[in-house]
């Protein structure tokens, strides 16, 4: 019976979790999806600019990780590191200038992606090989991860359909 109860709650970390983080006026959702062995991090950031509207960001940090009690220590997959323009919420002048040129939106859209990519790399560099996270409280619904600074996230179970 306790090898049973044991295997339920290691299976309770498995599946989708999300949180919202607000930091230095960047909205932020972080979404972790957990398999056996892997993790799937993706994080949207929203940023509003005030001449061209809400933009709308997606950062993938494919991973692997393993869990010992507590303590998930997780190995980075960054050269499958990928970021995409997600949505683009033109402001009405914006859109205005976009719907009088025909394709004007998807070449801002590339445009905006080309210049993220070309700083790929120094995002990179902010991710180390391995990281470890404590969980702090994890139930069927909430999982709270503390991170090396002592930071505590609150996640929910998410499903993504």
């Amino acid at each position: 019976m306790l090898v049973a109860a044991v295997g339920l709650y290691a299976q309770d970390l498995k599946g989708t979790w999300k949180t919202q983080v607000i930091k230095d006026s960047l909205d932020m959702d972080y979404v972790f999806t957990f398999t056996d062995y892997s993790l799937n991090m993706k994080f949207y950031v929203s940023h509003e600019n005030p001449e061209l509207g809400k933009i709308v960001m997606s950062i993938l940090l494919p991973s692997t990780y393993t869990r010992d009690g507590d303590t998930i220590k997780i190995d980075y997959m960054t050269e499958l590191f990928k970021i995409k323009v997600e949505t683009m919420e033109f402001t009405d002048e914006a859109k205005k200038a976009m719907d009088e040129e025909p394709g004007m939106s998807d070449l801002v859209k590339g445009l905006m992606e080309v210049a993220i990519n070309s700083n790929k790399d120094k995002l990179i560099e902010q991710f180390k090989q391995s990281d470890e996270l404590k969980i702090h409280h994890l139930d069927a619904a909430s999982l709270v991860l503390i991170d090396e600074t002592g930071e505590a996230m609150l996640f929910t179970r998410f499903d993504e359909k």
